[in-house]
């Protein structure tokens, strides 16, 4: 439903501004039945037709950022045309008798056309090239977040843990990317390696062997994972027992205590807060995950979404929360929004005295574009 308004909206204001009604009539049907591929890539992954799918996915998610950067900058444009045209209005009611209202809005109607119709022919030039280059240039950036935090114990200061969120391995990020990443993250000789959800748009059976290369990861002290939202739009329980085939520890709603040197610290994690509309029995819970955790231990919290950071930042349970989610909104004009979406939307926060962390994330969803938002790989270390 909301695909379908949004698309009558573009041709109503965008493609009818720039073409003739017939052809903007059939270039917005030929865009809905892009945006309405699922259903159809679903069927070939499912035959095992998956390098066809793989095509017909990425058609999808162009037609997708496509769509996204031509509905914002229209509505943009209509929104600020929408205010200058209500101050002209209030400013010809009173010049009314030295210049007519009439003839001010024409001029005024006809310049805002000429205008849209420029933004528009410079959108649809630009936006392929754009979406092209960042589609190529989507490596990871290595984020280094030095924390001066009072609460750990000296002997734990040399600790380094690496944060992966929301890679999305499906049908643009695939096998030699995710290799990428992978050396990336050894480069930093990390201690610990987390992930904190999202990982993967597709099912085990389909790509086991883009994320077999992640049992590759070096951590001496564990590698560890927490559900995000479209590991249960992707099978959850078959991606959590694989996960732990190739080495890594699925943390939901539990913790372990961990050893450094001589010192001990708790990690912990809870499940996506999806969880319960896949599962009524299950749910995401940081006070359950913490049940039992030594008290005096230093305390890492791994969430999908910041929601559950903060709540176990404020129940005092935890001294630094890692969790992702958001992308940091993934593209302008949408990073302008996303802080009013979330209230921990990118990046470092002190927070009741503790730490939230919200990663960007290593890859992208939906749009296969990154603006003005760097994917990233997190290193963590301490003074």
């Amino acid at each position: 439903m909301g695909i379908n308004v949004a698309m009558y909206y573009i041709y109503a204001s965008f493609f009818r501004t720039l073409f003739n009604n017939k052809i903007a009539v059939s270039i917005s049907i030929l865009f809905l039945s892009l945006l309405y591929l699922k259903p159809l890539i679903l069927y070939f992954r499912k035959s095992g037709g998956s390098t066809f799918s793989d095509t017909l996915a990425k058609i999808n998610d162009y037609a997708f950022a496509v769509a996204l950067i031509i509905f914002f900058f229209t509505f943009l444009f209509d929104i600020i045309s929408f205010v200058i045209s209500l101050v002209q209005k209030r400013t010809a009611n009173k010049r009314l008798l030295s210049h007519p209202q009439g003839i001010l809005l024409q001029g005024d109607l006809g310049r805002r056309l000429f205008l849209k119709r420029i933004l528009g022919m410079g959108v649809l030039t630009v936006t392929p090239g754009a979406i092209l280059v960042a589609k190529t240039t989507v490596t990871p950036e290595i984020e280094h977040i030095i924390l001066p935090d009072k609460n750990i114990p000296d002997e734990l200061k040399k600790l380094r843990i690496v944060q992966l969120s929301d890679l999305h391995v499906g049908p643009m990020n695939k096998k030699a990317w995710l290799e990428n990443i992978v050396k990336q993250v050894n480069s930093l000789k990390a201690d610990i390696v987390v992930i904190t959800g999202d990982l993967v748009d597709g099912t085990v059976s389909w790509l086991e062997n883009d994320i077999a290369v992640l049992k590759n990861i070096k951590a001496p002290l564990g590698r560890f994972f927490v559900t995000g939202n479209h590991e249960y739009y992707s099978g959850a329980e078959p991606w959590i027992e694989y996960l732990k085939k190739i080495g890594f520890t699925v943390l939901n709603n539990n913790y372990k205590v961990l050893i450094h040197g001589t010192s001990s610290f708790v990690i912990a994690g809870v499940p996506d807060v999806s969880v319960t509309r896949f599962f009524p029995n299950e749910k995401s819970d940081p006070a359950l995950a913490l049940k039992g955790a030594p008290k005096d231990l230093y305390t890492i919290f791994l969430a999908h979404h910041p929601e559950s950071a903060q709540k176990a930042v404020e129940l005092g349970l935890c001294d630094l929360a890692l969790c992702g989610h958001t992308h940091g909104g993934q593209f302008f004009p949408v990073t302008l929004v996303i802080g009013l979406i979330h209230k921990f939307s990118a990046g470092l926060y002190e927070y009741n005295n503790r730490y939230i962390y919200v990663n960007r994330g290593a890859g992208y969803w939906g749009p296969p574009v990154r603006i003005g938002v760097p994917a990233e790989i997190t290193l963590f270390t301490f003074i």
